[in-house]
């Protein structure tokens, strides 16, 4: 009811490459049809920043299908990605399996990200921490302080996404 659907999709459509067509007719309602391309061929060409930057397991904590499906895939180029849809589910797996990175948006229904941060760090203090999201925060958010790093959806480039989880991989390796 705020006007801010359509901009929101737009923009999300549009940094993955994607197109959004809307069709209105008075009294019949409205038809939005949105494309979006089936192959990575365009990603594949990704330079990471760092370029030694070693693969790493990466843990991607995101409730939003679509976002997991593609963030996992993306990152999926270079490292080794397990994706989860909620904060439980994402703790119980890292009780069992050690992760490099966990890349965890805020609004998570259930357990909010930050708390999620909090929790990975109690598991392994060594696991670098990113924080995605597309709410605005202020930079001393207190939500912000339990992770490493962070980075707005909707991303700017799949190549900022790869550089953040370089650097990610920088500072976990400089905690071992």
């Amino acid at each position: 009811g705020t006007g801010l659907g359509l901009s929101t999709v737009y923009g999300q459509v549009t940094r993955w490459a994607g197109n959004v067509e809307g069709i209105s007719k008075q009294g019949q309602g409205s038809t939005f049809t949105v494309q979006l391309p089936l192959s990575n061929a365009g990603v594949a060409n990704i330079a990471p920043s760092v370029p030694d930057a070693r693969p790493a397991n990466v843990l991607v904590v995101e409730d939003e299908e679509m976002v997991r499906d593609v963030v996992s895939r993306v990152l999926g180029l270079k490292h080794t990605v397990q994706s989860e849809e909620d904060g439980q589910a994402a703790l119980a797996v890292l009780e069992s399996q050690s992760f490099d990175v966990v890349l965890v948006d805020l609004g998570i229904l259930g357990m909010p990200g930050d708390e999620i941060a909090e929790k990975v760090r109690k598991i392994d203090p060594r696991t670098a921490t990113v924080l995605m999201t597309g709410w605005s925060l202020a930079d001393h958010d207190p939500r912000t302080a339990s992770f490493d790093l962070r980075t707005q959806k909707p991303f700017k480039s799949m190549a900022d996404l790869q550089r953040i989880i370089d650097q990610a991989v920088a500072i976990r390796d400089g905690r071992s």
